[in-house]
Parts: structure tokens; sequence; C-alpha cells
């Protein structure tokens, strides 16, 4: 069975030979369990029922009038509903002509995910543009595989059961719609009539498909082979893949007018679109609740598709709008924007990672680069220090993206900022800002920064240790960074800068934050607080509580409820400790119960001892009893 070169007829020959005897069904029962591949993605009729509602189906119908003359539907069928949702008639179905039924059934530009198609000439490159153009992917059906198509096969299938045409009194044909599933029924968007004795109405179902078929380039090429090369219409029609009425119109025609689409007349929706306009932003763009509204409060009585296709282009201009981005200038000394890159380099022979703090004012566009090993928050704090250091002070307003060193989440009201930076940022008077979540985008002035960094000051270099790559740093920053042509102010960021200078708020004469900022400890069961490996003592009734440490000319100043405690000497070295004795907990501890009421020792074999009792007499004891009693 796993030769999969012998079929069933040999391998029941082969098991005659060996005198076993079994049905040459049998023998395939067994072949189509063993040899069956199992499938190595989705299987096709997976993907039609699992997305029919997202997948439209489109084929030809071929039909013959009383002159038995040939007359083709085109119709797009929805797999999820059955449901024909556009249907054009012609006697001569172009490339040209099909694309441009496709137009008409998607005429605001949003079609399905996937359209199936056969692989019919009718069906060319240009019905492919049509369908990309509105977000639209194409299947085309494999060569002689006409069950992929299967929904259109028996939507044809019935056509041609009921009746391939019904001819009236009139002299009209209507291409029926009879239903596909059982109690369900599939509509065309109109019901097509020909008339079959008026010759004027042949053109006028070709000419509304054809207009706009032929581009301005198009049709002066086809008037000059006409008239300069004298080419016939036939030929022109053949290399263009053109009706030859196309053609012949283009030839007479005296100028070249643009397809212009046939306005709509009123809908159901006429009266309620002002309504809905005003509405649909309420109710994110809800078809199904506008619906709702309608049917309940205005009398409403039309279908929800009706509703569906009036919301699809507010709730399309409303994403539009939602992705167009605005550029936001500032004045100087407004805003500054801070970002931490990261790049990939090697220290002799050793790579490393080096995060590089990035710190770019909003006017000027002037930045400061240091690198660090991290980015934890005693860098983050010595690098806005730096920074400040660098440009003579800072900004009113910083804009951060949202790390951990900033805030813990939330979003308005409810944002949690760290507490050690929102002492620092108090204590340097500047306003943090952030991001909204997932729009990095927001602060793109420093992103560019990290940007630029990456790819002018990286490529080529080589390193030492990190001291040499912040020089170098410093000195791209110098002569590079400061002085070139900024793409978007088209000025020097020195320059620039050289105006910004004046409306910074001026930090110089300030000390630095680690020296000044009041720091939170927890006060540990022995009174003893630590500070920079030592540790100093506190008032034991504070054990468990929390106090701020404060550093200040060679002192160490200790508040709790921002009152003072406690001021001690500061201790040079590390790991040394300094206890006054009042802060202990003086006659209590001695009056605190012991565990043990006898102290038990160990001999010198390390067995435990009690202590010797005295052995006294009992008559001792009565004698004491009979004192107490004589005793008034």
């Amino acid at each position: 069975l796993n030769n999969r070169l012998w079929g069933a007829e040999r391998i029941r020959g082969e098991l005659l030979r060996l005198g076993i005897q079994h049905a040459k069904s049998t023998i395939q029962r067994y072949m189509n369990r063993v040899r069956r591949r199992p499938s190595s993605g989705q299987r096709w009729t997976t993907f039609l029922r699992s997305r029919g509602r997202h997948i439209w189906a489109c084929d030809f119908l071929q039909t013959y009038d009383l002159f038995f003359r040939p007359i083709f539907t085109f119709f797009i069928l929805e797999i999820g509903s059955r449901r024909v949702v556009h249907g054009g008639v012609t006697r001569s179905p172009t490339r040209a002509w099909t694309a441009q039924q496709l137009r008409n059934a998607t005429p605001w530009g949003e079609g399905p995910k996937f359209l199936i198609r056969g692989n019919d000439d009718k069906f060319g490159e240009e019905f492919d543009r049509v369908a990309e153009g509105s977000g639209t992917r194409v299947i085309p059906t494999l060569h002689g595989a006409p069950n992929e198509n299967a929904y259109c096969e028996r939507f044809l299938g019935s056509v041609r059961v009921t009746g391939n045409a019904k001819f009236s009194s009139c002299g009209k044909v209507k291409i029926p719609t009879p239903p596909i599933e059982e109690g369900e029924e599939c509509h065309l968007k109109k019901a097509v009539r020909i008339d079959l004795l008026s010759r004027s109405a042949l053109p006028a179902l070709e000419d509304s498909g054809e207009v706009g078929m032929v581009r301005r380039e198009r049709w002066e090429e086809i008037r000059g082979l006409h008239f300069r090369e004298e080419v016939p219409i036939s030929a022109i029609a053949r290399r263009f893949d053109l009706d030859r009425k196309t053609v012949r119109r283009c030839v007479r025609a005296t100028e070249w007018r643009p397809y212009c689409r046939e306005l709509r007349g009123e809908t159901v929706l006429a009266e309620h679109a002002e309504y809905l306009k005003d509405r649909a932003p309420k109710v994110q763009y809800s078809a199904r609740i506008l619906y709702q509204e309608l049917r309940t409060q205005r009398g409403y009585r039309g279908s929800y598709d009706t509703v569906k296709l009036f919301v699809r282009p507010l709730r399309a201009a409303q994403a539009a709008a939602g992705q167009t981005q605005r550029r936001f200038e500032t004045p100087p000394g407004r805003q500054s924007q801070i970002d931490w890159g990261s790049a990939r380099v090697y220290f002799r022979t050793r790579p490393a990672v080096v995060h590089v703090f990035v710190l770019t004012l909003g006017f000027s566009r002037r930045s400061y680069y240091e690198g660090y090993q991290d980015e934890r928050m005693p860098q983050f704090l010595d690098a806005h220090e730096h920074a400040f250091e660098h440009f003579g002070g800072h900004t009113r307003e910083h804009l951060y993206d949202r790390p951990r060193t900033v805030c813990h989440g939330g979003v308005g009201e409810n944002l949690v900022w760290n507490s050690t930076f929102k002492a620092f940022a108090d204590y340097w008077g500047f306003e943090p800002r952030v991001c909204q979540p997932y729009r990095a985008q927001t602060k793109g002035k420093v992103e560019s920064g990290v940007k630029y960094f990456r790819r002018n000051f990286l490529l080529g270099r080589e390193f030492i240790d990190e001291l040499d790559f912040n020089e170098q740093l410093r000195e791209w920053t110098t002569t590079v960074a400061d002085v070139r042509i900024h793409g978007t102010t088209h000025e020097r960021p020195i320059d620039r800068f050289a105006r910004e200078r004046e409306y910074l708020v001026a930090t110089r004469s300030r000390p630095s934050f680690q020296l000044e900022a009041r720091r939170s400890r927890m006060v540990a069961e022995d009174y003893l607080v630590s500070f920079e490996t030592n540790r100093y003592s506190v008032p034991w009734a504070l054990i468990g509580k929390p106090v701020e440490v404060l550093r200040r000319e060679g002192q160490l100043l200790i508040f709790h409820r921002d009152e003072l405690v406690v001021t001690h000497r500061e201790l040079e070295g590390k790991y040394q400790m300094r206890i006054l004795p009042e802060h202990g907990p003086g006659a209590i501890a001695r009056n605190v119960r012991q565990r043990q009421s006898t102290r038990v020792e160990r001999d010198d074999a390390g067995r435990w001892t009690l202590p010797e009792v005295e052995v006294r007499d009992l008559a001792v004891y009565g004698r004491m009893g009979t004192v107490a009693e004589v005793q008034p």
C-alpha cells in the first residue's frame, strides 16, 4: 500500500498470487486510509464556509434571444448569503466591460476581502487592478476545476433548470433569479430586461459600461492610428481589446470627454441623512445601532443594507482623518522630547549594547546625547541633569513615552507617576507629559534624533570602551549634529538655539537632585535607617514607619510626616553605624518578659542541665505557714 506506483488492481493481483483473495473495493478503502496525506493548510471548503460573508464569486451566464443571438449576463454572488449583489448584460463582453461591471458593483471603492473568478478570457489584468484598488484579493480558479467556483455553478444550474429565459408577449426577456437554497431567494439589484424588438435599446446596454473605459491617452492613440496610419477599426479593436463600437465612437468624437457617473436618485434615507451624519460619530459609526434607532424613533421602513452603505463612507472618512498626522510646532522654551535609543557596538572585540539618552529641544531641534549601560532610574535622572547643564537650563514641559521610570500606567487623570521621577520633576520645576499608548509618533522630533544618531554617528566608527564612546559622541554632537542644516527648519540647530536660550529655565545655581532630594526609607526593627550603605538611628517608636532622608551641608536630616525627627552628622566611608542612646527603648527593654523563666545551660558533654535546687525539709514550709497565721 505504501508504493504509490501500484494501483488497487495490481495489489489485488499480487495478493491472489499469495493465495489471499480480497475485493478491489476493499483494497481501495485501505489505500485511501494509508495514502491520505494530511492537509498542510486550510481546506478550500473550510475557507469558503468560515469567510463566506467576505467572499464574492463571479461568472457569466450565456442565454439566447428569440433570434438565437447570444446574450451574456455577468453576475456577482455573495457566498455567505447566496445573494446576487450585481448583474450586467451585454452581447459582446470584453475585458474592459467586465472591469467596469466590477466598478459598478463597488461604487464606494470598498469591496469584499476575496473575489473568486474563473480563467475566462473576459477577465483580464484591468479586472484584477480594479479589485485590488478596492482592497479585494482576486482568487482565480484552476483550469478544468469548476468545482472551485461551485456556488456560481449551482446558481447557473438553477437558472438552467428553471428556464434560460422567460419570453413575454411584448418581446422582452427577463433573466430569472431562482432560489439557491430552499426558502432562500437570490435577487438581482434590478430586473434586467432587454428589448429585442427595438434596435435603439441594444447599444444603451453597452454604452453604460464602455464610456469610461477609454482614457485620454488611449483616445488620442486610437484617433492617431485611424487617421494618420489608416488602421481599420477592427484592427484597432483587436489591438486594444476593445469593442468595435467603442473604437468607432472614439473616432467620431471631436473631443475627449471624461466618464461621469449618473447621479443617484433620491433614496429612502434622504430625509434622514442629516440625522445620520450627526448621530454616527456618537455611536462609533455602528450601522446596526443607527438602523435600530431609525426603525423605532423615525419610522424608517428601509433595509439594514441601505443604512450600512450610507455609513460606510462616513466611517472611512473618519478612519482616514485619524491616520492623518499634523506637524506640531512649539514656541521657544516650551517643550523638550526625551527618549532612549539602543545601539549594538564593539568595544575593541567585545560586543556590547549601549543605551543612548536623547533629549531634543522642540524649537531649535538641538539634541543632547549620552550613552549608558542600562536605562535604570539613576542613569535616567543623571542624564537629565547633564542635559540641563549642557544647555544651561530646561524647557517648561518634557514629553516622554510611557516607560516604568516615568509612570506606571493609566490615562488622563488616572495616570500613576513614578514617585521618584515625580519628585525629580517637582524639584527641577518642569511639567512632565506622556504620549498616548501606542502613539510614539507624538514625539517625532526626538524619534528623528534617534534615527539621525544611528544613521550618521554609528556607521564606520570603532570604540575602545564606554568612555571613548561618549567622547566621540560629544565631539560628533558639537561638530556635526549642531551645525548641520536641519531638514525641517532649514536652519542650523545651534543658530535656532541662540534664539531659544533666553526662554529656558536656568538651572546652573541649583545643586543636584541626588544631593538635595528627599529619599524615602523604612525604619528597620533595630530602629536604624540605611543611607548609602551607612546606618543611622531614629527613635524606636518609628519602627516600621516611612521616613525621608535629606542630605544638606554634611548632615542628614530625617523627617517623618514633614516633621524633623533627628539630625545626624554624615559618616565618612561605608558600612558604618551611628546610634544615639536616647533613641533606644530604655527601661522598657529591661521589663520585657523572657521566654523561659529558668535559664537552661549545657554541660561539658553537651547535655542540657538545669541549675541545682536547694533541698529543704518539709517541716520548714510548715513552720513558715504557722508564722504567717500568727501574725495579725
